[in-house]
């Protein structure tokens, strides 16, 4: 873990990057939902100025989006998305945005089909909450595993394209089994925090049973968090086990 958060910073500009829009989202997240949260149990009106902060650092992380397009209609030489080696073709470009803005998709959905099944749960089945929470854990970790392991694949081909072909996802698996051991050590440890930190954040801060706002936001924080710690183990591991990859 250490070794991951000093490479983090160390050189690599699209890690810092990442590190810097992953806390205005973890940040923007805490003040929107706390904010919401005391404003409809009665709290004071400068919380909308809270509210409003949040939503502000929201939007910082589509700011780099919106660097990705102009620099690729600049025709920069060498310009590198996540996932992807872009070059000068504004066409392939704007494929490999719309493949990112899909994946944050896919993450909301996975978000909002927690929260909703958490509601359908506690109102329908009256079931406990440990019980809701530790069950839609396992299903984002399930999901997690498999949105990363398909990222780690395309990291190994960063400097040429993405996985195309079954050739291609055999000599990217033989690549990632090498360091097996070692790649998902980092997974399950991400995994197993997930599951900590969600049950912490809903009983230490005295939210279980009491709002199922307050679950879907605990939810989502263990959530992000581990789909931080997986990628930066994966991108490490990539790197190392194939040191031409450019990521």
């Amino acid at each position: 873990m250490i070794k991951a958060f000093t490479y983090m910073f160390k050189d690599n500009r699209f890690i810092q990057k990442s590190s810097i829009y992953f806390l205005f989202l973890l940040i923007g997240t805490f003040c929107t939902n706390y904010a919401n949260i005391l404003l409809k149990a009665g709290g004071k009106p400068v919380l909308h100025l809270v509210y409003l902060a949040g939503i502000i650092l929201l939007l910082v992380p589509y700011g780099y989006v919106v660097s990705c397009i102009k620099a690729l209609t600049e025709q920069k030489e060498n310009f590198i998305l996540p996932m992807f080696n872009v070059k000068t073709n504004f066409v392939i470009g704007l494929k490999y945005i719309i493949a990112i803005l899909l994946l944050s998709l896919i993450f909301g959905f996975i978000t909002v089909a927690e929260a909703f099944m958490i509601g359908l749960i506690c109102g329908i089945l009256k079931a406990k909450v440990l019980a809701i929470v530790l069950l839609s854990l396992v299903i984002t970790s399930a999901v997690l595993l498999l949105i990363f392991y398909t990222l780690a694949l395309n990291w190994i081909f960063a400097n040429t394209q993405a996985i195309t072909s079954f050739l291609q996802f055999k000599r990217a698996h033989a690549l990632i089994s090498q360091d097996y051991p070692r790649y998902w050590k980092g997974v399950g440890l991400a995994f197993g925090l997930n599951f900590v930190l969600g049950i912490l954040l809903i009983f230490v801060l005295g939210l279980a049973g009491k709002n199922i706002v307050s679950i879907f936001f605990a939810t989502l924080i263990s959530t992000f968090l581990t789909s931080y710690i997986v990628f930066v183990n994966a991108m490490i591991n990539a790197k190392s086990i194939s040191p031409d990859c450019r990521i």
